[in-house]
């Protein structure tokens, strides 16, 4: 900046910039930083979209390419909170694509598949059902594990009892294991809470110290 073409600042203007800079960021009392406290909820953006499901599953899938187009604020930026709503066209595609990401990223015949899909396999199905049972033990590892990387946080006991409740559906449906965990999994991807950032507020207005879950957060897709 600015432009080619454009007028140019002289070299010293530019020295001077680089200077004022150097100054703000070298010089400045980190001590007077407030705590951070609460950030309102947010939509990940369609590429923290990409790069979430990416780290979830360990495979490239990059299915925001066919959401519709992302919105811009007056800042130009399309990571605004003030932009990051979920419109119904945008949640209609994230229902769509959930059980599409999961089948694609573990494939039924994972085992026989690309070393990316076992790679996937693996990270998701950390315990196996073993020769008996339904697997209800197995199935709380991996599904308590998911959740816990899904919602950047972990799962309350309320929240993993209902995903469990889901997977015995599942099973006594007919569904064998991986097939039922993989259901739980798509229905997981639709949550509010992998769909929206979502921290824990406290009363007043006042800055507070937010929690180590919510710092990683914020740290990881700020990177």
């Amino acid at each position: 900046m600015p432009p080619q073409g454009t007028a140019q600042p002289s070299e010293v203007e530019r020295r001077r910039m680089l200077e004022t800079l150097g100054d703000a960021i070298d010089d400045f009392d980190y001590s007077e930083v407030d705590d951070p406290g609460f950030e309102p909820m947010r939509r990940l953006t369609h590429t923290e979209y990409d790069h979430t499901l990416r780290d979830l599953f360990g495979v490239d899938l990059d299915p925001a390419e066919r959401f519709p187009e992302e919105l811009s604020g007056a800042s130009g930026f399309d990571n605004s909170a003030n932009t990051l709503f979920l419109q119904s066209a945008l949640m209609e595609r994230y229902i769509a694509t959930a059980e599409r990401v999961v089948d694609l990223a573990l494939p039924a015949s994972a085992k026989r598949s690309t070393p990316a899909h076992r790679r996937a396999h693996d990270r998701i199905f950390a315990a196996a059902a073993g020769g008996s049972g339904d697997g209800a033990g197995a199935a709380e590892q991996v599904v308590a594990r998911f959740l816990s990387r899904a919602y950047r946080r972990p799962p309350h006991e309320a929240e993993l009892g209902r995903a469990l409740d889901h997977y015995s559906r599942a099973r006594s449906e007919g569904q064998d294991f991986e097939e039922a965990i993989k259901q739980v999994l798509a229905s997981v991807l639709i949550s509010p809470k992998f769909l929206l950032r979502v921290e824990a507020g406290r009363d007043g207005d006042q800055p507070f110290r937010i929690g180590d879950y919510e710092l990683a957060s914020r740290l990881s897709y700020f990177l």
